[in-house]
């Protein structure tokens, strides 16, 4: 009886940890929200990548998902309330906000499926895995469907940045690939 007691009581132990972690990368989706305009503070966004990937990187799956899921919730709600606006219906607003939270859920996928590899295990390795995956989302997102939607970049807020001198040699790309692998190293 103790054993089974002692089971049902761990069983939902890890639901205030994972709460915890999603409102961890909740709070760091809302940094990368504060890199752009109008606020602009370029050098949140390392710290709020360096987050999620911190939340991303020992979680199984699932729970990679729901944290991915937060942070991207937390990003893109107030990065493009424009879109009520423009369209004059919050429904249009809702749609864009989980399309792009799918297309960031691809990236937080892609990273927990690179585990199996040994190349990604080592800190190099993570960072160019990581770097590659997200650079890959965020282009994919950029053209696809019906022309992309390239809003939310992260290599957008990094003009005034030291990475932002990357641009003219690789573009919008190498900028977020830049930014990725240095949030992966910090």
């Amino acid at each position: 009886m103790r054993d089974e007691e002692a089971q049902w009581r761990g069983a939902g132990a890890g639901a205030p940890r994972a709460l915890g972690a999603m409102a961890v990368c909740a709070a760091a989706g809302f940094a990368l929200y504060l890199a752009f305009p109008p606020v602009g503070w370029w050098w949140t966004a390392v710290p709020a990548l360096a987050v999620l990937v911190a939340c991303v990187d020992r979680a199984r799956m699932g729970r990679a998902l729901l944290n991915t899921t937060a942070f991207g919730v937390a990003f893109w709600t107030p990065l493009i309330p424009w879109v009520v606006v423009s369209t004059r219906t919050p429904l249009a607003w809702v749609a864009l906000v989980v399309s792009q939270v799918l297309f960031l859920s691809l990236w937080s996928l892609s990273v927990s499926l690179m585990r199996v590899w040994s190349w990604t295990r080592s800190p190099v390795g993570q960072a160019l895995g990581c770097a590659l995956a997200w650079t890959g989302v965020e282009q994919a997102r950029s053209a696809f469907p019906w022309s992309g939607f390239p809003w939310g970049t992260v290599a957008l807020p990094q003009v005034d940045s030291p990475l932002g001198r990357l641009a003219p040699y690789g573009g919008v790309a190498l900028v977020s690939f830049a930014v990725m692998a240095v949030a992966v190293l910090v």
